[in-house]
C-alpha cells in the first residue's frame, strides 16, 4: 500500500539550523548562488579571448583545442585582425576551410596590410580548389617590402604550385644556373711551406647547375628527383679543380602546410 508523506516545513528549519543558515532564507541564498555565478561568468567573458594561450595550441599543432577556445569570441572580436587570423589558423587545419575564408578575409578588412591573412588565405583558397585567387593572394604577399629571404621562397613556392593547380599540371619543373669568380688566397704560416712560405694567391672561376622535377601522385604524394653540379677552377696549375655531382631521388608526401 503506497502512503503519501506531506512535506513538514520543520524539517526545512532542522536544515537551516545545520548549515547554520538563517532560517527562512534558502530562495535567497539560492538566487544569490546563481547570481554570483553569472558574475564569474560574464567577468571571465568580459577579459577577452586568450589569443597567447590559443596560438601555443596552434603552435603546439592542437588546432581543434585552439578552435573551441576562440569561437565564443567570434562576434565580439570581429573586427580584431589577430583574433580572426588565429581563428582562421585552427580552423583551416581542422578542415574547415569556407569558414577560414571568411575569416582571413574579415582580418584583411580590419588589416589590409597583414602578411599573414593575405598568406593564409592564400591557403584557404588551395584547400577550396580555388588556385587562381590563391595565386592572387600569393603573389600579393610578394609585393610586400622586405620579406625575409626564407618566407619569400616558400610564398613563391606556394605560387608556383597555384599556377600549376590552375592550369591542370601535376608536373612541375624548377632549375637553376650560377656563374661567379674570385680570389682564393692562403696565408703564410708554418704550415703553408709547401707554398715556398710566402701567401699565394689564386683566381677561380666556378659555376653550378641542377634543377628538381616533380609528379604528383594522389593522396598528397609525389615522386621527386633533383640534379646538381658544381665545378670550380684556379689559375694555378698545381691547385687541383673542383667538380662535384648530386643527384636525389624520393618519393615525398605532404604533411600539413609542409
Amino acid at each position: 500500500m503506497n502512503q503519501a508523506h506531506a512535506l513538514n516545513p520543520s524539517s526545512f528549519k532542522h536544515c537551516e539550523r545545520l548549515v547554520g543558515l538563517p532560517r527562512g532564507r534558502w530562495p535567497g541564498w539560492r538566487n544569490l548562488g546563481v547570481a554570483t555565478l553569472l558574475a564569474a561568468a560574464a567577468s571571465a567573458f568580459a577579459a577577452g579571448p586568450d589569443l597567447a594561450g590559443a596560438g601555443q595550441l596552434v603552435r603546439d599543432g592542437k588546432f581543434q583545442e585552439a578552435y573551441e577556445l576562440l569561437l565564443p569570441f567570434e562576434a565580439a572580436s570581429s573586427g580584431d585582425a589577430a583574433f580572426n587570423v588565429l581563428l582562421g589558423q585552427a580552423a583551416l587545419k581542422t578542415n574547415r576551410a569556407d569558414a577560414a575564408r571568411g575569416l582571413f578575409e574579415r582580418a584583411l578588412a580590419a588589416e589590409p596590410g597583414s602578411i599573414d591573412a593575405h598568406l593564409d588565405l592564400g591557403r584557404a583558397y588551395v584547400a577550396l580548389g580555388n588556385y587562381a585567387s590563391a595565386k592572387i593572394e600569393f603573389e600579393t604577399v610578394l609585393r610586400f617590402d622586405d620579406l625575409p629571404a626564407d618566407l619569400q621562397r616558400h610564398v613563391e613556392i606556394y605560387a608556383e604550385a597555384a599556377q600549376g593547380y590552375a592550369e591542370g599540371k601535376r608536373l612541375l619543373a624548377s632549375g637553376y644556373a650560377i656563374v661567379g669568380g674570385g680570389n682564393y688566397r692562403v696565408n703564410a704560416t708554418s704550415g703553408t711551406n709547401a707554398f715556398g712560405g710566402n701567401d699565394t694567391h689564386d683566381n677561380f672561376f666556378s659555376a653550378r647547375v641542377g634543377g628538381s622535377l616533380g609528379h604528383e601522385l594522389a593522396d598528397d604524394y609525389a615522386l621527386v628527383g633533383s640534379l646538381d653540379y658544381r665545378y670550380r677552377s684556379y689559375d694555378n696549375a698545381d691547385r687541383r679543380d673542383d667538380s662535384d655531382l648530386r643527384w636525389n631521388g624520393a618519393v615525398s608526401r605532404a604533411i600539413g602546410d609542409g
